[in-house]
Parts: C-alpha cells; sequence; structure tokens
C-alpha cells in the first residue's frame, strides 16, 4: 500500500484525476464507481479539464453512481444520479448509457 500526503486539496485533485486518465488510457474499458458530495468536486473538475484537452478518454468506460438517496428518482434535482451527471458525465464523453445508478424510489429497495 502506497499512502501519499498532499498539501492541497488542489494537490489532490490533479493526482486523483491524472490516476483515473492513466487507467484509462491502459484499460478503456474500465468500470469506475463514482461518489457524489462535496468531496470529488476537485477530482471531477480535473477529470473535465483533461479530457477537454484529449487527455482522457471515458468513450468506451462504463461508470456506476456509488449511493443514492432513499425516496427521488434519479432525475430529482438533489438525486447522486444527477449531481454525477452534471459534475462529470455530461462534460467527458461518457455515454447516458455508459453510466448507472440506483433508483431511490424503487418499489423494492432491497432488490434495486
Amino acid at each position: 500500500m502506497e499512502i501519499r500526503v498532499f498539501t492541497t486539496s488542489e494537490e489532490l485533485a490533479r493526482a486523483v484525476a491524472r490516476r483515473v486518465a492513466e487507467t484509462l488510457r491502459q484499460r478503456p474499458d474500465v468500470v469506475l464507481g463514482l461518489p457524489a458530495g462535496r468531496t470529488p468536486i476537485g477530482v471531477y473538475a480535473e477529470l473535465r479539464r483533461l479530457a477537454a484537452a484529449g487527455e482522457a478518454d471515458f468513450s468506451r468506460a462504463t461508470a456506476f453512481a456509488l449511493d443514492e438517496f432513499v425516496g427521488i428518482e434519479h432525475t430529482h434535482p438533489a438525486s447522486f444520479h444527477r449531481f454525477i451527471r452534471e459534475h462529470l458525465i455530461e462534460h467527458v464523453g461518457l455515454s447516458r448509457e455508459r453510466f448507472h445508478g440506483l433508483n431511490g424510489a424503487a418499489d423494492d429497495l432491497q432488490a434495486e
């Protein structure tokens, strides 16, 4: 295990985004698990920058939202699915068909 210490959140975001970009180069069909919330915002911004610069290609990747609020559809403004779509997916060339999330309003949450 490698432990790295970063002095700023920007430095951390750049390092994580570079690692994701390198993984995409090595395994273009990689499956990504994506968190929502304030923590990954800097990483997502850096991934958008790398994708715009042609340094990260998400076109063959598949992604899953890691969690969701119970009781709301993925189209709801407060859903994690929508958050990730707006902060990352819609900007990096990953099609909506390759982005999956939980339905927080499913009739059978256990099955979901």
